[in-house]
């Protein structure tokens, strides 16, 4: 429960790194003059949803608006970074700094920071407020009569304040940097304006730190957000005040101010400003609109005749019209694509893209993108129907198993009984290692060794890959570990809790209707696997040198390029991270057939984590259940590894909601009965 090490109490409980590698593109802004002024080189949005709140009223809408909001800014030519659900101060943190040492330190980059969830406002000691954005597991302000908090410092554990997020504004070297958030709090770090936006000119290019809330101080926000409606419709064209092709910031604010509060019959009030620094509060963030493209106009051989007939301004609420019609179609698609990545029926996904073709049957005479949408949706469905749905032959001992979903290859695990944990010489050699009593601090859990008897089970060949995990959920992100991809097709799937893995497997059960079972092994299992019929240390024998002929493990190849202040295995595998499954990646398997078993990712197992084996099942139950509010067991160790973690008894425990970078999984597969 506590053998991670330095990078793995990063990578394992708190990093959460931005979207890969892929780059925004380039955007020339040019003033009416056709004189180009400033060059966005590349353009990253993040953006953070919470939905799911422990104790506060949960917000379902966000998901949606999280989807709308990133498919416009994709359209955008942004590069899109999308968090959900941080469960406290330190998640939030972690994802501003890794967005901004990633994303924030080139000068000619455009950020954008979008925050959609519950805000929070409460008086300061020293007078004044502070405005707080809360995280997924905050509790309820308990307010006293002066509206200060009788459990401060457990709120303050769970938000961020404002003056943080100046901080983060501050830090980022690029030149622009939008900050939105669909939350109403106050104490606010920047000044509010009313002023006029300006032209497009040389001042725009200067740099700023902008920011707008969707409401103020003890206004509440509702599920269902005015805001984001009001925020694409800008970004459709009707923020364009003074109709030069481009959304300043400044326009952005104005037009919400003016939009929102009135829809709501004033009781959602839009702020918005430049930051308190004559440094960073002179330019202008500036969203480009799509451009049609110039129908040339022949020049008359003589002068016209004046026109006749009277003035109307009917073609322009037309196009008003359309462009709100478009909006609703991008909505559509959102809730389609998010529904998609729910179902657990493919029949049902593909009705769902059905339904929107018949919404967006219209053809918008202004513009290309709902054809664009149209489009993707007869991908999507063409995706989901070659799924194949054929079975195969039940899986037997006598045979090898392909699942036909995601092609997952299960291998047979032959029943029998061994015994479960550390030997006594193991024990000498961890002690050797690393003193007595770090020992009896983090590795007697591997204690008391005792006999199991498991019956045969099928258990994945390799580790979940995450073209395999995307089946499920189409936009999952494995993200990178300084700057070294996790998101390869055939890389173990990372960044997955362990209540994810479950559902995963309860989504391929659903695909199979009810002819098959897959689930996470119990540890029993797990052990028994690994071992394949060895009681040495590792399942190649007790020398943890030769790992890399058979493990990713952390070695001399990483040692050179990531410097951990930690022992690494004196051997070379030649990955820096993960590595691709099995004989991809030249590892050996074990004597079941096994590929990876130790090293390349932790392992989620079904059972609850307790701190020793007293009172375990002799014949490997799984123990404890998902409500049981208990941790939930980690094995066989990581690419992070050092040479004591990486053994058949090593074991963890980590809370079920957490993700990391170096935690994956592999599923066991049994046929039902009738």
């Amino acid at each position: 429960m506590r053998k991670i090490g330095y990078c793995g109490l990063i990578g394992l409980a708190l990093l959460i790194m931005a979207a890969g590698p892929a780059f925004g593109k380039r955007e020339l802004i040019q003033d009416r003059q056709g004189e180009t002024i400033l060059t966005y080189e590349h353009s990253y949005a993040l953006m953070i949803g919470v939905s799911h709140y422990t104790h506060w009223p949960g917000l379902p809408g966000v998901e949606q608006d999280m989807q709308a909001v990133r498919g416009r800014l994709e359209q955008m030519g942004f590069q899109v970074t999308l968090k959900e659900n941080p469960r406290d101060q330190d998640a939030l943190n972690k994802i501003f700094q890794e967005f901004i040492m990633r994303w924030g330190r080139e000068e000619e980059n455009r950020l954008l920071f979008y925050f959609a969830g519950h805000g929070e406002t409460l008086p300061q000691k020293y007078g004044g407020n502070m405005g707080y954005l809360v995280a997924a597991d905050a509790p309820l302000p308990k307010k006293d009569g002066q509206g200060f908090l009788n459990n401060e410092q457990e709120f303050l554990d769970h938000a961020l304040d404002m003056e943080m997020i100046e901080v983060y504004a501050k830090r980022i070297q690029a030149r622009h940097a939008l900050f939105v958030f669909d939350s109403c709090f106050s104490g606010s770090i920047f000044s509010l304006s009313r002023a006029v936006p300006e032209h497009i000119s040389y001042k725009t290019e200067r740099p700023v730190r902008q920011f707008i809330t969707s409401g103020s101080a003890d206004e509440e926000v509702p599920d269902e957000s005015v805001f984001r409606r009001q925020f694409l419709a800008a970004l459709q064209g009707e923020g364009d005040v003074d109709n030069d092709g481009y959304v300043t910031g400044s326009e952005l604010g104005l037009f919400l101010e003016k939009k929102v509060g009135p829809t709501t019959n004033g009781d959602q009030n839009p702020q918005y400003g430049k930051i308190r620094d004559p440094n960073l509060s002179k330019g202008d963030f500036v969203f480009a609109l799509p451009q049609p493209s110039p129908t040339p106009t022949p020049r008359p051989a003589t002068a016209p005749a004046p026109p006749d007939g009277q003035f109307s301004i009917e073609d322009l609420q037309a196009q008003t019209e359309w462009r709100r019609y478009q909006q609703r179609l991008e909505e559509a698609f959102a809730q389609a694509r998010a529904f998609e990545n729910r179902a657990a029926v493919v029949q049902d996904a593909i009705a769902a893209w059905q339904r929107f073709l018949e919404y967006a049957a219209q053809d918008n005479p202004y513009s290309d993108q709902d054809e664009g949408l149209r489009q993707q949706a007869h991908s999507r469905i063409a995706a989901l129907r070659a799924r194949p749905t054929a079975t195969p032959a039940s899986p037997s001992p006598s045979n090898a198993w392909t699942d036909p979903v995601t092609g997952m290859d299960f291998v047979w695990i032959p029943g029998g009984c061994f015994q479960m944990g550390q030997t006594e010489a193991e024990k000498t050699w961890l002690i050797q290692q690393i003193g007595e009593d770090t020992y009896n601090r983090y590795y007697d859990d591997e204690l008391p060794r005792h006999k199991v008897c498991l019956e045969g089970f099928w258990l994945g060949k390799y580790e979940v890959t995450n073209a395999q995990y995307r089946q499920w959920k189409r936009d999952h992100d494995s993200g990178d570990f300084a700057g070294h991809s996790l998101n390869g097709d055939r890389q173990p799937v990372v960044r997955v809790s362990w209540k994810e893995a479950t559902a995963f497997a309860d989504w391929l059960t659903e695909q199979h209707h009810g002819k098959y079972t897959f689930r996470l092994p119990s540890e029993a299992q797990w052990e028994y696997a690994v071992r394949a019929g060895t009681t040495s240390s590792r399942f190649w024998g007790d020398d943890p040198d030769k790992a890399c002929g058979y493990a990713n493990v952390y070695d001399q190849t990483a040692k050179e390029v990531l410097d951990f202040s930690r022992t690494a295995h004196h051997c070379r595998d030649n990955y820096v991270v993960t590595a691709p499954v099995g004989g991809a990646a030249r590892f050996e398997a074990n004597a079941f057939g096994l590929y990876d078993m130790l090293g390349n990712v932790w392992e989620w197992c079904a059972d609850s984590y307790e701190d020793s084996y007293d009172g375990a099942s002799p014949a490997g139950a799984p123990r404890g259940t998902l409500g049981d509010g208990k941790t939930k067991v980690l094995r066989g160790g990581s690419w992070d590894s050092y040479p004591w973690l990486v053994r058949s008894a090593i074991r963890n425990g980590f809370n079920p909601d957490n993700r990391g970078s170096l935690i994956g999984f592999r599923l066991v597969v049994s046929p039902r009965t009738p």
